[in-house]
């Protein structure tokens, strides 16, 4: 039997991931800053914020989409961010 081993880019067997919860405003900034590096991230964001006006302190969908196309990534935490 043959083996397969998966890799990251270049060949590399281990890699280092950016994961920030629940979508605030102050990630942009974020993004701006891991960007000057070479890196990207996962903004987790809470969806019931998309839906809903929430105020200046969450990501808006636009804000959203602009990250994406920073080569950034965008999931689902949650529908709230409760502690139960």
């Amino acid at each position: 039997m043959k083996y397969i081993y998966l890799r990251f880019p270049e060949g590399k067997p281990k890699a280092f991931t950016l994961s920030y919860d629940d979508g605030y405003i102050y990630d942009l900034r974020l993004a701006d800053i891991i960007e000057k590096y070479g890196m990207k991230c996962t903004f987790n964001i809470i969806s019931v914020t998309v839906t809903k006006d929430w105020g200046e302190e969450y990501l808006t969908i636009d804000q959203m989409k602009s990250l994406v196309k920073r080569g950034h990534e965008i999931a689902v935490h949650g529908v709230t961010h409760t502690a139960n």
